[in-house]
């Protein structure tokens, strides 16, 4: 009885002492995976001078709608970039956070009441670090989604509801790591 219990304090003294080198080899893990994915989208050319010929044959009332279209697509993207920022300085600061204070969870893997907790914990900080890489996984599926827009005469419009959409799967991005994770 004496031993086993010197033996879970032994281990419990070195996953405290080793737990910063244990979060980074999980962040390292999903690092990799996510340096992985090296998909890149790339955006068709767009041609200024055709825009500027094409708003030059507009009439005054043309002009003023698609100035009016185009400066709710700038507001729209403006808003939506703002929120894409948010989320992704609230990931990193949920990460900072987990792993400043990781030993706290991590002391009760030798114990036995304890040990679930801990094993939620790196669940938890599993799932915060693949967040990034099903956010990266969103954020390119848009690429490809917009690029199609650019050629089409609705493009505006489309553009707007799928940054809309971009925007709520990064919210989502979250719940879908931890259902990928069980946490």
């Amino acid at each position: 009885k004496t031993v086993s219990l010197l033996l879970k304090l032994v281990i419990a003294k070195l996953v405290m002492d080793n737990s910063f080198e244990l979060l980074m080899a999980i962040f390292k893990l999903t690092n990799g995976m996510l340096a992985s994915m090296n998909v890149s989208v790339s955006m068709p050319a767009f041609d200024i001078e055709t825009l500027r010929s094409t708003i030059e044959a507009m009439d005054f009332f043309e002009r003023m709608f698609y100035a009016l279209r185009m400066m709710w697509f700038g507001l729209i993207m403006g808003i939506c970039k703002i929120i894409i920022d948010v989320i992704i300085y609230g990931r990193f600061i949920e990460l900072f956070i987990l792993v400043a204070f990781a030993p706290i969870p991590l002391s009760g893997i030798a114990s036995g009441e304890l040990s679930p907790s801990a094993k939620r914990y790196l669940q938890e900080f599993s799932a915060v670090c693949l967040q990034g890489m099903v956010m990266v996984g969103v954020v390119m599926i848009y690429g490809g989604i917009v690029q199609q827009y650019f050629v089409s005469d609705w493009g505006v419009a489309k553009m707007n509801v799928s940054a809309i959409l971009l925007v709520m799967m990064l919210f989502k991005s979250g719940s879908i790591a931890r259902r990928l994770t069980g946490a």
